[in-house]
């Protein structure tokens, strides 16, 4: 006969504990499934360009408001800044501003409280109205991708491959993916 351990049998208490166990390593199994998952999900997916390749920004990706694009161009990071107006209107420019240049924090994040893009270098900010536009000398600002160098499909932004990589200077020691 089963010897009883507070009220269960011997065979019952293995039961439970077995059950016991098979859960708790269940719930750890998850736990780290999902730090591997989240942590995936927060690494940027960078569009990889070999030299000379254009830059294909698909408008299905691109969303109403800001969007910043990773991009590796022949090894190099670099930022693509997109934004979509309520118009539809596409307003674009490289996540770099000239006159930080070779600091590596010469890229921008968006501040959607106040509307504006804020240089980690300096601290300046930019309104997302400007971004897009050439504002002049000696300011910072993420650098424009106009009309002029860029053209539009019917399904896609086009950032001709000799357009990035003469702008490739613009992301000398930049650092915001190395986090």
């Amino acid at each position: 006969m089963a010897k009883k351990m507070g009220g269960l049998s011997k065979t019952g208490f293995k039961a439970i504990s077995a059950v016991a166990i098979a859960l708790t390593l269940a719930v750890i199994a998850a736990g780290i499934f999902m730090a591997i998952r989240k942590e995936q999900a927060s690494r940027p997916q960078f569009i990889t360009l070999e030299k000379g390749d254009n830059l294909l920004i698909p408008n299905q990706k691109i969303n109403y408001g800001v969007n910043f694009f990773p991009v590796k161009y022949d090894g190099t990071k670099l930022g693509v800044i997109a934004i979509r107006d309520r118009d539809g209107t596409i307003r674009t420019a490289f996540d770099a501003s000239e006159l930080c240049v070779g600091s590596g924090k010469n890229y921008f994040e968006y501040d959607d409280e106040n509307g504006e893009f804020v240089c980690q270098n300096c601290g300046k900010s930019v309104p997302s109205s400007q971004i897009g536009f050439i504002n002049g000398e000696d300011v910072c600002y993420p650098y424009p991708v106009t009309e002029r160098i860029r053209f539009d499909t019917i399904d896609s932004v086009v950032i001709p491959g000799e357009s990035v990589e003469a702008e490739l200077h613009l992301f000398e020691n930049w650092d915001k993916y190395d986090k």
